[in-house]
This record gives structure tokens, sequence and C-alpha cells, in this order.
């Protein structure tokens, strides 16, 4: 199925295989190198199912003397079906003047906050956010630096209510204590996988200021914050939360939060303190308050 433009322009659609896609590649000239981060995400939609064919064509100039034409827009979507090894359907525009490269890409793209503001979801920004903190983490430290696609993160949030919960529940805690909406919504997540109570208890501690006795790890947490939280790196002030809701659940009374000597806190720290945190509770330990007191 073909369409005419302007100027000999034709736009059909296709179902392009790998095979199709490894030829086209081999006309592609001038164009901007090939992002692999995009090519992954592309691929993994692609082989779960998540991908779809919203419009955007792959795009080809007009051809040359001898009749080759040079691919100008979709190197990285080839790829990704060389990648998966799947065949995916997409308008194929050709006949276009080099000169449209420049302004190809050029529009605002659809992020994944506003397609979940779209969906009826609150705190967009902060759903998108949480989720893909909380992929990076669950995929461990040998995945840390892969990108979630917009298709997973919009997964994650409908397969697991608890995001949702944990946002909604640290909603403006931030404008108490300097701390990032993204790191609040992670580790209240995590915090409520086996210890529901005490991490209610201790985001209202944080969010009050209330109820808090001189080693109270919630004290020694808020004050480290106050102080320097906004200098703190988004691992950094990940792993102070994590470690001082740790020494909660245990018992430990702390007067500081202190960083890891001689260690930049990466994906090991990370992973270490939210391990701690969703195991068994120890034998010894945090006791809820009692109700009324």
């Amino acid at each position: 199925m073909a369409n005419k433009g302007s100027k000999g322009q034709t736009m059909e659609l296709v179902q392009v295989t790998p095979e199709l896609a490894t030829e086209w590649l081999e006309y592609n000239r001038d164009n901007r190198k090939v992002k692999e981060a995009s090519v992954d995400k592309y691929a993994r939609d692609m082989t779960a199912g998540n991908w779809h064919q919203v419009g955007d064509p792959i795009r080809f100039e007009t051809p040359d003397a001898v009749g080759d034409e040079f691919l100008l827009d979709g190197q990285n979507r080839l790829h990704a079906i060389v990648q998966s090894g799947t065949t995916q359907t997409f308008w194929v525009m050709r006949g276009l003047d080099k000169e449209a490269q420049t302004v190809i890409d050029s529009g605002s793209p659809r992020t994944v906050a506003d397609t979940l503001t779209m969906e009826g979801w609150s705190f967009g920004n902060q759903l998108a956010a949480a989720a893909r903190s909380i992929f990076r983490i669950d995929g461990g430290i040998n995945n840390w630096s892969v990108k979630p696609t917009n298709a997973e993160v919009l997964a994650m949030i409908d397969s697991d209510p608890s995001i949702a919960e944990s946002v909604e529940a640290v909603n403006k805690i931030w404008l108490k204590v300097r701390m990032r909406p993204v790191n609040a919504a992670t580790c209240y997540y995590y915090g409520l996988k086996e210890e529901r109570q005490l991490t209610q208890e201790f985001f209202t501690k944080l969010r009050t200021g209330a109820r808090m006795d001189q080693g109270d790890p919630a004290l020694s947490l808020l004050q480290r914050l106050n102080i320097d939280g906004r200098q703190l790196t988004q691992n950094q002030q990940q792993w102070v939360v994590l470690r001082a809701m740790n020494n909660a659940r245990r018992g430990i009374q702390a007067t500081r939060v202190q960083l890891p000597r001689a260690v930049k806190v990466g994906a090991a720290e990370i992973c270490h303190e939210v391990s701690k945190l969703v195991e068994p509770r120890p034998t010894k330990g945090y006791e809820p308050e009692a109700a009324g007191e």
C-alpha cells in the first residue's frame, strides 16, 4: 500500500524483517552516531511485544544518479529489528530532500509522565522517576546502567500498585526535608516490602519532626539531610536514607548517618542496603509504637 506525496514522495506500509533492515542499513550514510542504549531499549520492547507502530516513518533520500536511495532516519529502529530478530511494521517514506534530515526529530516527544497524566495517574513526573529508580535497583549491579523503555516503565506502574502508593505517601515531603522526591519514593517503596508500619512511622517522623528522641535514626537522618542534603548525589542520598531505615528496624541508635569512607556510593552500596531492608526482620530490633502513645 503506497501513497504518493509532493515532488515524487511516497509513503507505504512495510513489514520490515531483520534481513530487510540489514539491507537498508547498508545505505546508511551521513547519519548521527548509532545510539546503542536506544537500540537496546527498542530491541527489548520488540522482543517483549511492546513495540507499536505510531506513524513515525523510516525515511529515505531521493535516489541518486545511479538509483541508490540513502537512509535519512530510522537507523536505531532498524538496528533494533536486527538485534531482536523480529519483524516490525513501519511506514516507509521515500523521495525526501537531503536537507529534510536537519529538521527530523525536532518536535517534542511525549514523555512517560505525559502518558501517565493522560491515563489519570497523579504525580506523573514523580511516578515515572520512581519507577526508573526502582528498575535500576531491581536490575542489580550488573545492569545498573540499563535504562528502562517507556513501555517497561508503564508496565511496572500498572503491575505494582506499591510504586504509586509510595509516591503518594511521600508527596511534598521535600518541602519539609531536603530529600529528592525520587529518593523518598524509592526508599519508601522498598521499606513497604517487609516493614510497612516502620516505614509509615519513619516517614511521618521525617515529615513532622515530632516524636523523636536523641539517637532515633529518623532524627539523625533528618539532621544530616537538613545540613547537606542538597549537596549529596542521588546515590549518596538514597544510601543515607536506606541506612537510617535499616538502623531503625534493627533498633540501632545513631546520632549521625555517615557516608562510607573511601568508597564512592554506587550500585553495590545501594543494592546492599536494599537487600538488608527487604530481608526478614532480625530477631531483635524495632517494635512498633503502641496506638495512642
